[in-house]
């Protein structure tokens, strides 16, 4: 990770974390399952955000049930460390407590961003030094809409007509929205953050924190 991101990731801590926690953090008195469980709780609430609006869902009736899977698999990281794409698509595919793929990529990947800051913060998740650079980019409508734009200002990415319909309407809310998005639809879009990311010499992870700013 570049120097840049680093700064960006610093700037997200301070704007994203609590007070409290950010004292913690800083004074490495939090121990690195506190610090994992908060980063679970601030994932879940983006990702479960529109979920929430689903009367009934069992999504959000099992919350602390899916919460503790992903902190299991966290907890143990050999696999994560050996087959990062490999464990990413295999959990993203477990329906267990109604649990969808675009709401899994979500969670999974805002776990891994909030972890980051951590790290580059304070030294915390060590162990996933080698992950953070084959980490995915989070997908929701902001990022959407700013990969959209890359991608149809610029023909160097040779984006089809497909990949710009998919990226543009998860961007203005339209036929896709990115807590629905299918297996095949989360590779289309994340192929297309790839290609702006080979440009841009960046990671995945890294062309979230570089335009996370634009959110506002």
């Amino acid at each position: 990770m570049n120097e840049t991101t680093k700064i960006k990731a610093s700037e997200f801590f301070e704007e994203a974390f609590s007070k409290t926690m950010k004292t913690a953090i800083g004074e490495k008195s939090a121990t690195e399952e506190a610090v994992l469980d908060y980063c679970l709780l601030k994932a879940w609430k983006d990702a479960a955000l529109r979920e929430r609006f689903n009367a009934g869902s069992p999504i959000i009736a099992n919350k602390e049930k899916i919460k503790l899977v992903l902190k299991q698999e966290l907890l143990h990281s050999d696999k994560i460390v050996s087959d990062f794409e490999l464990w990413h698509s295999t959990l993203c595919k477990n329906g267990e407590y109604g649990m969808k793929y675009g709401i899994w990529q979500k969670f999974i990947n805002m776990t891994f961003k909030y972890m980051f800051c951590c790290n580059v913060v304070a030294g915390y998740f060590p162990q996933y030094d080698s992950v953070w650079a084959k980490c995915h980019c989070p997908i929701d409508s902001i990022i959407a809409k700013i990969t959209y734009e890359l991608l149809s200002s610029d023909t160097q990415y040779s984006a089809t007509a497909e990949e710009l319909a998919l990226v543009k309407s998860i961007s203005v809310s339209g036929a896709v929205s990115w807590n629905t998005l299918n297996e095949e639809q989360y590779n289309l879009f994340q192929k297309q953050v790839k290609k702006i990311c080979d440009g841009e010499s960046v990671s995945p992870l890294e062309f979230d924190f570089l335009h996370w700013e634009q959110r506002k």
